[in-house]
């Protein structure tokens, strides 16, 4: 098991999952219910600026044994002006 922290960028809600996913789709899976609108989401690894968006992309925990793995969540796409 890993542990993961989420970041969530559009409501700056933070919290830690244990998994042991190894791909976008499959995490993306496990935090549905607690992520609003995660489909529509992609991620942003923190240690190495991996971003995941494909449902296959592999996430990469942190080699660093002192660090976290720390995920950004964010839309995979923003709205601008009106």
């Amino acid at each position: 098991m890993n542990t993961i922290v989420i970041f969530n960028t559009q409501n700056n809600n933070e919290f830690e999952i244990e998994t042991e996913a190894t791909t976008w789709g499959q995490l993306k899976q496990e935090i549905v219910g607690q992520v609003d609108k995660i489909g529509s989401m992609k991620g942003v690894m923190q240690h190495n600026s991996t971003t995941l968006e494909s449902v296959n992309a592999e996430i990469l925990i942190n080699p660093d044994p002192n660090g976290e793995t720390i995920i950004f969540l964010s839309p995979e796409k923003v709205k601008s002006g009106k």
